[in-house]
């Protein structure tokens, strides 16, 4: 087996995919080419005067005898499956790009062959990756002759392998930790609607959404020295993009939305996270296609949240259009971002890493903003209701609300922790009914219920415990650890 010279200069045997890295070299042997071997492969298989006749050659424009390109690439090639740069395995490939050739081959010329692994792709179905190397053939005196970058099947190995398939399932059933964290994850933003219905009364969107996620970036970064966790030296892109798709946006439109609509038209509104996750996930991924289960329990769910906030508010006179359409444009942002954090895995990021990050980056964009239109410094002096508003929606809602989400994420997936949109309207109506003296209506009862059969069809357990219902591309032996999914607030 051949060693790999990596970039670094240290040596490691390689026998699988999960053993090459980017920017890993390959050296290989020499290859002394001879006159009757230039000779022997052009009259066999490219015939050509200058390949075979030296009077020829020095008519030609090579001005000597040059071996057939053909025969640079069968050398490289020799040179390559005796280098052996994947180990036991065969060399199996899709094709070649880049293939050139740089000078001609003389005869007496000592060849030899470096490489560089410029990708690394494992696939989300197979045990196996695709790598491309760079390969490029040296003459004695240092110079290119001929480089190919030929995409080869690469075996991983078998536990890597089994270990990132049971990340790259969609949909498991949860445990009853994780039911737990998706309870608390409602309470928490069960009340953030309510918390922005009465700050927005003095405070403009733009200045309310800012103060929420530059007081929860700080409380997040302040917490975590107190239980071991350092800034992450990567995924400062993931914190970026999520920061703009996952808070800066969505908090914005929906805070704007709750100027000109009631608190529960809102969550009803944003409860459709789940169906622009589900259509987005059919069609930006592999592992989440649309089902039939998947279907009827967001169906179930989607009637039993609009049963339960009652059709008045959808067709009440005083609807805002705009405001509506500004809610909806933000579940789409909470169900994009969502899919898109499926990486969050790839870059080592641990739940609080992901949560800080996107909240520092929420601030970076919305502060300037806040400034230029707000003014704040004009603003007056809020009340004590607003004041603890803001904090509590920054302390619970956010900050402690997103460690949360993200450790549901990591744990059962993201078309797990979608329910959570659903919840969080029912979570209104019980928290009114305990704090509030709200009496629950008939109508209510219904409403929960549709929303019960809807999270059963989407967790995938009672249908299958009572239709023996199997047909779900889904669901799978393995545990789910990598997020696909949205979610509310």
């Amino acid at each position: 087996m051949s060693d790999l010279n990596s970039a670094s200069g240290s040596r490691a045997t390689i026998e699988w995919f999960d053993d090459l890295a980017l920017g890993a070299r390959f050296r290989s042997a020499d290859k002394l080419v001879t006159r009757e071997e230039i000779k022997r492969f052009a009259w066999e298989f490219d015939p050509q005067p200058y390949h075979l006749d030296e009077a020829a050659a020095h008519q030609s424009a090579f001005k000597g005898l040059a071996a057939s390109g053909w025969h640079t690439a069968a050398i490289s090639m020799r040179l390559t499956v005796e280098l052996r740069p994947f180990g036991p395995h065969p060399l199996l490939g899709l094709g070649v790009d880049e293939l050139r050739w740089l000078a001609p081959v003389r005869p007496d010329d000592v060849l030899h062959l470096e490489g560089e692994v410029t990708e690394l792709a494992p696939s989300r179905t197979k045990p196996q990756g695709t790598v491309r190397i760079k390969w490029t053939a040296f003459n004695q005196h240092g110079e290119p002759v001929y480089t190919f970058t030929p995409i080869a099947i690469v075996p991983r190995r078998h536990a890597r392998y089994l270990g990132e398939v049971s990340m790259a399932v969609a949909q498991r059933a949860m445990s009853v930790r994780e039911w737990g964290l998706l309870a608390l994850l409602s309470l928490l933003w069960g009340g953030s609607f309510f918390f922005v219905g009465v700050a927005v009364r003095e405070l403009p969107p733009l200045t309310l959404v800012t103060l929420r996620v530059g007081l929860a970036a700080a409380l997040l970064w302040a917490s975590a020295p107190l239980i071991g966790v350092s800034a992450p030296k990567s995924g400062k892109a993931v914190g970026a993009l999520l920061g703009l798709g996952n808070n800066a946006l969505p908090f914005a439109l929906i805070a704007w939305g709750q100027t000109h609509l009631p608190s529960g038209l809102a969550s009803i509104l944003n409860a459709a996270t789940p169906l622009f996750t589900v259509l987005a996930a059919h069609v930006l991924t592999t592992e989440e296609k649309i089902n039939r289960l998947k279907l009827v329990g967001t169906a179930a769910g989607m009637a039993g949240v609009a049963w339960l906030t009652g059709p008045d508010l959808l067709w009440g006179a005083s609807v805002n259009v705009w405001a509506e359409f500004a809610v909806l444009l933000a579940a789409l942002s909470y169900a994009l971002s969502a899919i898109f954090a499926r990486r969050m895995p790839a870059f080592g990021l641990k739940p609080i890493d992901v949560a800080a990050g996107q909240a520092t980056a929420a601030t970076v964009f919305l502060a300037p903003l806040a400034l230029i239109f707000d003014k704040p410094w004009n603003l007056p002096t809020p009340s004590v209701a607003v004041m603890a508003s803001v904090l509590a929606i920054a302390a619970f809602s956010t900050a402690l609300a997103y460690v949360v989400y993200f450790r549901i994420l990591a744990g059962a997936g993201a078309t797990n922790v979608l329910l959570v949109t659903l919840l969080v309207p029912a979570t209104s109506v019980i928290l009114g009914a305990l704090f509030l003296h709200e009496r629950l209506l008939m109508r209510q009862f219904l409403g929960f219920a549709l929303i019960a059969l809807g999270l059963a069809f989407i967790d995938g357990r009672l249908p299958r415990a009572l239709f023996g219902v199997r047909g779900n591309p889904n669901l799978a032996p393995l545990n789910s650890r990598l997020p696909t999914g949205g979610k509310s607030r």
